[in-house]
């Protein structure tokens, strides 16, 4: 079996993906840490399960016919 390897430089004409982006004056490409975006999407799941399930419980207390009296 033949080991692949990538070459030190692209060929003439080639560029990788991230060396697009090299010679644009003002743009910054930010990195965040996957321990940051970890505990982002955490936070947000935390959030939607509350704002779900609390009102649901405080629903599921009131009488039915009480409820859908006005409705």
């Amino acid at each position: 079996m033949l080991a692949h390897s990538l070459p030190a430089s692209p060929p003439e004409g080639c560029r990788l993906p991230w060396q697009f982006f090299e010679n644009l004056p003002g743009l910054q490409v930010v990195q965040f840490a996957l321990s940051s975006i970890a505990v982002i999407i955490g936070v947000v799941m935390l959030m939607a399960f509350l704002a779900g399930t609390l009102p649901t419980r405080a629903t599921a207390r009131q009488n039915p016919v009480a409820a859908l009296r006005y409705e």
